[in-house]
């Protein structure tokens, strides 16, 4: 209903194009890049989904290099 009746730019760019974008790795892949399933993994996706609606990840190679460079010990 909000979304209906709004001109706000943030709800309307929200629903038009952000609500749209979805992660492209998934908690196999995390497995598969050395962690261990827990309770992380949720907000491991979480920070890597918002810097995908940033526009900072394009494709899923990025988003590993992002989880590589933040959540795995070298």
């Amino acid at each position: 209903i909000y979304y209906a009746s709004t001109q706000n730019k943030d709800v309307i760019k929200y629903k038009n194009e952000l609500s749209q974008i979805k992660l492209e790795i998934t908690g196999d892949d995390l497995i598969n890049l050395g962690l261990t399933p827990s309770n992380e993994f949720k907000k491991i996706l979480d920070k890597v989904l918002k810097e995908k609606l940033n526009g900072k990840l394009l494709k899923k190679d990025d988003e590993i290099s992002f989880v590589k460079k933040h959540f795995i010990n070298c």
